[in-house]
């Protein structure tokens, strides 16, 4: 969708107008992209040179470390039947972070077994 919004954009000598009347047939009568979107668009690629996000310049998760999932992953082979909880303690991690290792580096599903009635 970006990449035809700037060929029309550059096609049409840099009309917004001209882009908005011949995307609306496409899209039909109550869904095209605003003109606005269009400029936005335009704006985005001509200043970055492309139209994908910047990259985010949040904290990065560093609990998670080379040293944390090896540790986490030979508590999960000695004892199996250990509660999320108790290795987290164990191990000096958050849950969630000990969770997270699980789960998601390690591809360990954990639940708990409930009696059932």
């Amino acid at each position: 969708q970006s990449v035809q919004i700037v060929q029309l954009y550059y096609e049409n000598q840099r009309s917004l107008k001209e882009v908005f009347r011949k995307l609306s047939p496409n899209y039909g009568p109550h869904n095209p992209p605003s003109e606005s979107t269009i400029r936005r668009i335009i704006e985005k690629i001509e200043g970055a040179g492309t139209c994908w996000d910047a990259p985010l310049s949040g904290r990065l998760r560093t609990a998670g470390s080379v040293g944390n999932t090896a540790a986490v992953a030979e508590s999960a082979v000695e004892d199996r039947e250990e509660s999320i909880r108790h290795r987290s303690q164990q191990l000096s991690l958050s849950y969630a972070t000990t969770w997270r290792i699980l789960k998601k580096n390690l591809g360990l599903t954990v639940y708990k077994i409930q009696p059932v009635q």
